[in-house]
C-alpha cells in the first residue's frame, strides 16, 4: 500500500474540484401598481352636521352623491333628469299605479327657508321643514345649523300618461323617504365636489349681474332688493305680481326647435316663443345662451349656460318674452368670458 500512496497523493492534489452549479438570477423585486387614494372625507361631527361640514363647498357640490335612484325604488325606477342648476340633483320616473310622470328634485341651497306647516328635528342638528303640500307636490326644506336651507321636492305632472289620474296621492312619503336616505349619508364626509372645465361659470354670482338698473326698467321691480342664493348661482328680484331671475346652471339651456334663435349682445341665444303658464296662473319666459359643455353622468350633451326670466300677472302675459330679452341685453355683456 504504500508504493501507491504518493500516486494517490498526486491524484488528489491535482484534482479539480467541479464548478459549483450555476446561481440562478435574482427575481427583480416587482413594484405593483398602486390604486389611487381615495380622496379624502371630510370630518364631520355627526351631533353638529353643518351644511360646509356635509356638503363642503356648496359652489361644486354634487347632490347626486347623498340620494341615489335605489333610495327610491319602492316608488319607481328612477333615471337622472335635468337638473337646470348647478346645485341641484334631479331624477323622474313614471308610476306604475297611474303612469304618471313624478319628478324628485334634490336643491338647490337657498339663504332662508318658507314657513313651515310642519317640523321635525332630525339628526346633527338639522330640522326638516314642510314647507308645501297639495295635489301635485310636496316641498320640504332642510334647515342646517350653520344657515343654509336645502330644498327637496316630489312633484307629478299633470300632462304625463296619466293625466290628472292620481296626482291628489300626496307627495310627502316620496320626499320623507328621500330625506331619510340623504339624512344617512350627512355624517360621512362623502367627497362630493364636482369637476369643472377651464373658465366654468360655477364661482360667478348671479346676482353681480343681475343690476339695480336693469330690473328697474320692468314695471314693478324698481327699488325691489336682489335675493341671491346661498351657493350664489341665482339671483331673483321679487316684486307684486312680477319677478326677474337670473341663474348660471348646468343642464340643457333652451333649443331653438320650438323656439326662437336669436344674437343677443353678440352671443348665440334661445328664447321662448311664447310665455308659459305657470301653477299661480302667471306666465313667464326665459332666455338663455350656452357656454361650455359640463358631463353630468347619464345626461348626454350638457353643458353650463346663463338663463334670464320675466314672471309677470295674467293681465301682462303678453310682455313676458319682450321683457326677457331686454334683462338679457343687459346682462349678457356682463358674463364671464
Amino acid at each position: 500500500m504504500r508504493k501507491f500512496l504518493p500516486l494517490l497523493l498526486i491524484l488528489t492534489a491535482c484534482t479539480v474540484p467541479p464548478d459549483p452549479p450555476p446561481v440562478p438570477p435574482s427575481p427583480e423585486i416587482q413594484v405593483l401598481p398602486q390604486p389611487a387614494p381615495t380622496e379624502a372625507r371630510r370630518p364631520v361631527d355627526a351631533t353638529h352636521l353643518t351644511a360646509a361640514a356635509v356638503f363642503g363647498d356648496l359652489e361644486s357640490v354634487d347632490l347626486c352623491q347623498f340620494l341615489k335612484p335605489r333610495d327610491i325604488a319602492d316608488f319607481g325606477a328612477a333615471v337622472p333628469d335635468d337638473p337646470a342648476a348647478f346645485d341641484v340633483c334631479a331624477m323622474t320616473f313614471i308610476r306604475d299605479v297611474d303612469r304618471v310622470l313624478v319628478r324628485v328634485r334634490v336643491g338647490p341651497f337657498q339663504r332662508d327657508g318658507r314657513p313651515a306647516l310642519r317640523s321635525q328635528a332630525l339628526a346633527g342638528g338639522v330640522r326638516k321643514d314642510v314647507v308645501g303640500e297639495d295635489d301635485e307636490q310636496c316641498l320640504a326644506e332642510l334647515v342646517f345649523p350653520d344657515g343654509p336651507v336645502l330644498q327637496v321636492a316630489a312633484g307629478a305632472d299633470r300632462n304625463s300618461f296619466g293625466g290628472s289620474r292620481g296626482v291628489t296621492a300626496s307627495k310627502c312619503p316620496l320626499v320623507d323617504t328621500a330625506i331619510d336616505a340623504m339624512a344617512r349619508r350627512f355624517p360621512l364626509g362623502l367627497p362630493s365636489a364636482r369637476t369643472f372645465g377651464p373658465g366654468s361659470w360655477h364661482r360667478a354670482h348671479a346676482c353681480d349681474l343681475l343690476r339695480p338698473d336693469l330690473v328697474a326698467r320692468i314695471p314693478g321691480l324698481a327699488g325691489k332688493q336682489p335675493e341671491q342664493s346661498a351657493a350664489g348661482h341665482a339671483c331673483v328680484v321679487r316684486g307684486d305680481g312680477v319677478e326677474a331671475r337670473f341663474r348660471f346652471a348646468a343642464g340643457y339651456p333652451l333649443l331653438p326647435t320650438g323656439n326662437l334663435a336669436v344674437t343677443i349682445a353678440g352671443r348665440e341665444s334661445v328664447t321662448d316663443d311664447l310665455p308659459r303658464p305657470s301653477r299661480d296662473r302667471t306666465s313667464w319666459c326665459q332666455v338663455s345662451t350656452a357656454h361650455i359643455p359640463h358631463e353630468i353622468p347619464d345626461l348626454p350633451g350638457t353643458s353650463e349656460y346663463a338663463a334670464v326670466e320675466v314672471q309677470v300677472a295674467a293681465d301682462r302675459r303678453d310682455t313676458a318674452c319682450a321683457e326677457s330679452r331686454a334683462l338679457a341685453e343687459g346682462v349678457w355683456p356682463g358674463l364671464p368670458g
